[in-house]
């Protein structure tokens, strides 16, 4: 028997994957109409509100199950009861979000089966556990949810913008956990430079010297892109409030300096922490985002296939909050901001043309 042969009868014999491979949650309110689930054994796209989307679970933090199962002892007639369970690693600020979210509500389901199929389970009622696990036990999330159908959930064919995992449909928006940093170091020399990480977003500069200086802190050699100059006595320190939103490794030059100086360059980024950030992508004129209450704003960064003038806003085309930027093609803007949020608001990029990347920094 040959290689091929042999290895054709293994792959046959394998068992198919068990467990889900995605799950995401709709909430009702969130579409303009709610899908004619009851009419066709398989539904299309969903219809969004705008800025609104399904919320999905990362598909390496997922293992759910989905079970049916039909009852003819019910008086009233048959009925299908779908029976989810899904455990979700991790505590986390996101998940935390989508239980407040959900809380007290029934949700749209769709699941997909590891063979790509995807079924629409209307109107489920979900219950979440969160457990911070022993030193046996890993942190995690209980799922469950139960609902009773007079026919059998359809199918899903199409396609819908999601917040958290990118799973199934198509990612337009996703929500991820950051952290905040901050790296100390020394120097005696009257110019130094610092190398930020890509994909940061730079918070903010801290120096102090033990002598009178002039410091300026630029994106090229004795440049003042990041601040200054500015005169200080010896002993008094400084804070350079920045949001730059850096997409490679970037060098920072510091010029000016004297004395010996104590530097701390604070910035936010992919981690479990207290920095959340909403990368988005659409081809819209114009997106609206609905900045949670009681947030801090900490940055929006623009980038577009094609040469655009973005203004960021609190009303449709304002611009309170940055702009108007011109930009060239494929250009980066960061737009700094430290808005504080005391009720749910609404944060509009306008101006927009081709295809943006947007994404939105905030602390929690």
């Amino acid at each position: 028997m040959s290689f091929a042969e042999l290895h054709a009868i293994q792959k046959a014999c394998l068992k198919p994957a068990p467990g889900l491979l995605a799950l995401a949650m709709v909430d009702p309110n969130d579409l303009e109409t709610q899908p004619d689930w009851l009419q066709k054994p398989t539904i299309s796209d969903l219809a969004f509100k705008p800025g609104k989307a399904a919320y999905a679970i990362e598909p390496d933090r997922l293992t759910a199950r989905l079970v049916d199962k039909t009852d003819t002892r019910n008086r009233s007639g048959d009925y299908v009861e779908y029976l989810l369970t899904a455990i979700v690693s991790g505590i986390t600020p996101s998940i935390e979000w989508i239980r407040a979210k959900l809380l007290n509500r029934r949700v749209h389901i769709i699941v997909t089966y590891q063979n790509g199929d995807q079924r629409f389970i209307p109107y489920m009622r979900l219950s979440a556990d969160g457990d911070s696990g022993d030193k046996s036990n890993p942190q995690r999330y209980s799922f469950s949810g139960s609902v009773r159908l007079s026919k059998i959930a359809p199918y899903f064919n199409g396609t819908f913008p999601v917040i958290g995992g990118s799973g199934s449909g198509t990612p337009g928006t996703s929500v991820s956990d950051g952290e905040m940093v901050m790296d100390v170091f020394s120097t005696s020399s009257s110019t130094s430079t610092f190398s930020l990480p890509a994909n940061v977003l730079l918070t903010a500069i801290y120096l102090k010297s033990n002598a009178v200086q002039n410091p300026q802190i630029g994106l090229t050699p004795g440049g003042d892109e990041l601040g200054g100059p500015q005169s200080l006595a010896a002993g008094d320190p400084y804070t350079f409030a920045q949001a730059f939103r850096s997409t490679e490794a970037t060098t920072i030059y510091f010029s000016g300096l004297a004395g010996s100086n104590s530097i701390e360059v604070w910035y936010a980024q992919l981690g479990d922490g207290d920095v959340i950030i909403i990368s988005i992508s659409t081809t819209d004129a114009e997106y609206e985002y609905i900045a949670p209450q009681g947030v801090l704003l900490g940055a929006v960064w623009v980038k577009g296939s094609d040469a655009q003038t973005v203004s960021v806003g609190l009303v449709s085309e304002g611009d309170e909050l940055g702009g108007p930027q011109d930009l060239a093609a494929l250009e980066a803007v960061t737009f700094a901001q430290t808005l504080r949020t005391d009720a749910a608001t609404s944060i509009f990029i306008s101006g927009l043309t081709g295809a943006n990347s947007i994404e939105i920094w905030y602390y929690i």
